[in-house]
């Protein structure tokens, strides 16, 4: 009886909001294509989505899929104010394929590999230009594997005991009009212990349709310490069937993008 009660005061009292989204991102060097999805349920803890000062609580599950790789996990996200916030999670991966621009001799290129994560998120748009830059650091597990292991998403080798990464992705946008956006894009990794790095920028076309479609593009230098320099152009497009309470889904939908500072 008491926890029917302490359920519907909860149902009553808090504003649940889940959120879904679907989509498929790839690149043209190391080529490759996966699709992806993510679900959650978020909490509103103060203020008013209607603006960017509020706060939220949000938990989500999230899976991507190349067919030889695939990965499923979790993340538990804080935003204390909407714009500034920090991230748990955790993921595994399977592999099942055997990429030719990598000795895998050499290093591990199938299995299993585990990976748990802190990630500090910050946003701020003023006058149409919107910066973004999250921060990703994580400790990655390779399971009964005896050499190093390739880590197909940051290009980059871990030690067989493990390896942690720290990975920034500053990304600078500006506004043309409703639909259209232009800017720059950096992803930069470094293994702590192996010392590798890898990086992928260039410039970066987005488009938008208010409340369901993102796509974004663009043509870039790919370079890591494990594989060969070369142009390769990126993109994703993502479907939002229901939008999360992250801010950027808020600017998408044009409710708060002219009240962010």
């Amino acid at each position: 009886m008491i926890l029917g009660y302490l359920a519907a005061f909860s149902a009553q009292a808090f504003d649940w909001a889940p959120d879904l989204k679907w989509g498929l991102n790839g690149r043209t060097y190391p080529v490759g294509l996966q699709a992806f999805g993510a679900a959650g349920i978020g909490l509103p803890l103060w203020g008013s989505t209607d603006q960017w000062k509020y706060g939220y609580l949000r938990l989500g599950a999230n899976l991507a899929s190349s067919a030889v790789v695939n990965r499923a996990g979790y993340e538990l996200q804080l935003f204390p104010i909407s714009i500034l916030g920090l991230s748990y999670g955790w993921d595994t991966g399977t592999r099942n394929y055997t990429p030719k621009f990598i000795n895998c001799s050499i290093y591990e290129c199938n299995g299993r590999v585990d990976r748990s994560f802190w990630k500090g998120h910050f946003i701020a748009a003023y006058q149409g230009v919107i910066f973004s830059m999250t921060g990703r650091y994580e400790k990655l597990e390779s399971f009964r594997s005896s050499k190093p292991f390739f880590d197909e998403l940051t290009l980059l080798s871990g030690q067989s005991a493990g390896e942690h990464l720290l990975t920034l992705n500053p990304l600078l946008l500006y506004k043309w009009d409703e639909t259209w956006k232009f800017g720059w894009l950096s992803i930069y990794a470094h293994a702590l212990d192996s010392g590798g790095h890898s990086h992928l920028y260039g410039p970066i076309v987005a488009w938008s349709n208010p409340d369901r479609v993102n796509v974004a593009g663009g043509i870039g230098i790919n370079e890591s310490s494990l594989i060969h320099t070369a142009i390769s152009a990126f993109f994703t497009i993502q479907f939002t069937l229901e939008p999360s309470l992250a801010v950027a889904d808020m600017i998408q939908r044009e409710k708060i993008y002219s009240s962010l500072f």
